[in-house]
């Protein structure tokens, strides 16, 4: 222990670069944290908000889908099951 006080202490310079270090050691910790946080936050976001526009774009798909599917089949109950026996058999 005493050969640590003693280099540490015999000078000056060794006085102040090691505080001055640590300083900068600590901050580049601080500011690397705080760096990573918000990436991982706007990416949270961004990801977020990527999935609602393609669940949403799913559903409009979906959607029209079942509208055109609802417009056939009525175009097909409109008319008599004859003419649509007579109409395929004449194919």
């Amino acid at each position: 222990m005493k050969r640590l006080k003693d280099w540490y202490f015999n000078s000056l310079k060794k006085q102040i670069l090691i505080p001055f270090l640590a300083l900068i050691m600590i901050s580049g910790m601080a500011i690397s944290y705080m760096s990573y946080k918000n990436s991982i936050d706007m990416t949270t976001q961004v990801l977020t908000g990527t999935t609602e526009e393609q669940v949403k774009s799913m559903n409009d798909s979906f959607e029209i889908f079942f509208q055109k599917t609802e417009n056939q089949l009525y175009r097909i109950g409109k008319y008599p099951i004859s003419r649509i026996h007579s109409a395929i058999l004449t194919k």
